[in-house]
């Protein structure tokens, strides 16, 4: 039995619990992450990041928080995070998550005891949610169960489902990996989602049936292809930091995860383009409806992020969704505003690493852009490319997904089509690109037409729409 009191509860009490931030005022919801921050503020003097960041000591209030602490970025942290972070790592670490943020293996983000408990709270919310139909309805029970795809285990969520076993009761059980078979489950019981993006889970009753949704997460820029998965977006740097509610809509920001603000997509792109910008910088309360905006977050409890650019692009789908009796904003995730292409909702590669790649793959790449885009109902790795040779774009997407997850870390195993977005190419004639970045609107931009994930604008014009229609993805380990 778990330690956790949660089961001794009335279902009230359990809602109340994990779920009640639905129910939060703008108001309050900007006042409770008010005050976790300046808690999380005040424990920071001794550490070396406030050292850094905060040579003036602890801001007085949340406007001089904003007024005077820069926006950060991954490069800020390396010397923290990375493997040899020695004696100035974050006081008070609990323990270590991978992330793919800068490369493969680059990254561990030290999690404090509350930071991981926190966290765990969050998922267990995330499994209440996916097993209800309606406001306050608690469907779930020790020994309930859930699959995780084995080679998610070493991240945040694999983690955070030992956390959840322990404390709740929700017993985890490793999917189909390397060499290994299934556990001995109904075939109705599990499936993995196709969309690669994902990670996600079925849980069931041991002869009780099936519980009724799936709970999937990662950092997707579209719908599952299942519509009664439940969404959560969750990073290693961020923990889990949004969820759709029981009616599989927008996704309501957890106000206990991270202090979260928010740059307009037109302010992110220039900041980009000329770095010496400064971005306007939004609180929840200036944002408006189907705007797109990055995200930008600022841990609590001890760790280490401090108004930190996700390079995520999110949309305000509505302000409030009067189906859940919330008033908070409702977002979508709409893909990445940063030089990282989203390989599969978490491993992140820069452009020298997809370089080196398209190297390696020798497929005579002349030129190239690449991003991830959202077709058909799900992300799939666009790359627009002027290519030497006879290969033709299915034979190319074929060869260069390989190398993407080879680039990312991944270990070929018999489930590969599952791990990567389906990748798909757009032979250009040669020239294309280099016309484009002399055309209108791009010539001018000090970074001219980036090659990883250039805005809407920036790649218009590259392909026609009928074309687009004609376009058959690769997914790795099927016929190109």
């Amino acid at each position: 039995m778990p330690h956790n009191v949660v089961w001794n509860w009335s279902p009230r009490t359990a809602w109340n619990r994990h779920c009640s931030f639905l129910e939060l005022s703008l108001r309050e919801f900007l006042r409770l992450q008010t005050r976790l921050l300046m808690e999380h503020l005040h424990g920071l003097p001794d550490r070396a990041l406030a050292r850094q960041w905060l040579p003036g000591g602890v801001p007085a209030s949340l406007q001089t928080f904003r007024r005077t602490l820069p926006l950060t970025g991954p490069r800020d942290y390396a010397p923290l995070l990375g493997p040899q972070a020695g004696p100035d790592a974050p006081a008070g670490e609990h323990r270590r998550v991978p992330s793919r943020s800068v490369g493969p293996g680059a990254w561990h983000v030290p999690y404090t005891i509350r930071g991981w408990a926190a966290a765990a709270d969050t998922l267990m919310a995330a499994f209440l949610l996916a097993s209800a139909q309606r406001k306050g309805e608690v469907n779930l029970r020790p020994g309930d169960r859930a699959l995780y795809p084995r080679e998610q285990l070493g991240g945040l969520i694999g983690r955070l489902g030992v956390e959840v076993t322990r404390r709740f009761g929700i017993l985890g059980v490793a999917g189909v990996g390397e060499a290994e078979a299934a556990p001995p489950l109904p075939a109705s019981a599990v499936r993995l989602l196709p969309d690669p993006g994902l990670l996600n889970h079925r849980g069931w009753h041991d002869g009780r049936g099936l519980l009724p949704r799936l709970v999937s997460w990662g950092s997707a820029s579209a719908e599952p292809p299942d519509r009664s998965a439940l969404q959560i977006h969750a990073t290693a740097e961020g923990g889990i930091m949004a969820l759709q509610g029981w009616n599989r809509r927008g996704m309501t920001l957890v106000p206990h995860a991270s202090f979260f603000e928010f740059i307009p997509e037109a302010e992110s792109w220039a900041s980009r383009a000329d770095p010496a910008h400064q971005p306007a910088v939004l609180l929840m309360n200036e944002l408006e409806p189907d705007q797109r905006y990055e995200l930008v977050t600022t841990s609590f409890y001890g760790m280490p992020f401090l108004r930190y650019r996700t390079g995520q692009l999110v949309r305000v789908v509505e302000l409030e969704d009067a189906q859940l009796g919330c008033r908070l904003p409702q977002f979508k995730l709409e893909g990445r505003c940063d030089d990282r292409l989203d390989l599969d909702g978490s491993a992140l590669l820069g452009e020298p690493a997809i370089a080196g790649a398209l190297t390696d793959c020798q497929v005579g790449c002349m030129d190239w852009v690449v991003r991830t885009e959202t077709h058909r109902g799900r992300p799939w790795t666009h790359l627009y490319g002027e290519f030497q040779g006879e290969l033709t774009a299915g034979e190319i997407a074929h060869v260069v997904a390989g190398r993407l997850m080879a680039a990312a870390g991944y270990r070929p195993a018999p489930d590969a089509s599952a791990a990567v977005h389906p990748v798909w190419v757009t032979r250009l004639p040669a020239g294309a690109l280099e016309h484009r970045r002399h055309g209108t609107g791009i010539a001018q931009h000090p970074a001219g037409l980036p090659r990883v994930n250039a805005s809407d604008a920036l790649v218009a014009g590259l392909y026609s729409s009928a074309e687009i229609a004609t376009l058959q993805p690769f997914s790795p380990g099927t016929p190109g």
